[in-house]
């Protein structure tokens, strides 16, 4: 879902990713553990989705703390995630 998300997507998926988000990053990890190959694409386009909405211009704090959190999960690095 996350490869169909837009700009104007991340103000409403910021409360439900910070709410949700010691789950997503447990069940993420679980994913980077246990993938297959043949599915790695899947994860790898919704992290380059999430990156480049990450980089968009004019982005509020909300929206860019929402894709900053896609992008720290899918990677599962913790110095990219940033709440509000």
């Amino acid at each position: 879902m996350t490869t169909l998300a837009t700009k104007d997507d991340l103000a409403l998926l910021h409360d439900a990713l910070v709410f949700h988000l010691d789950t997503l990053k447990h069940h993420l990890l679980k994913f980077h553990e246990r993938v297959v190959p043949e599915k790695a694409e899947v994860l790898a386009a919704a992290t380059n989705h999430a990156t480049y909405l990450l980089q968009l211009p004019d982005l509020t704090f909300i929206q860019h703390s929402a894709a900053a959190l896609l992008v720290s999960m899918f990677l599962q690095d913790s110095d990219l995630s940033f709440a509000a």
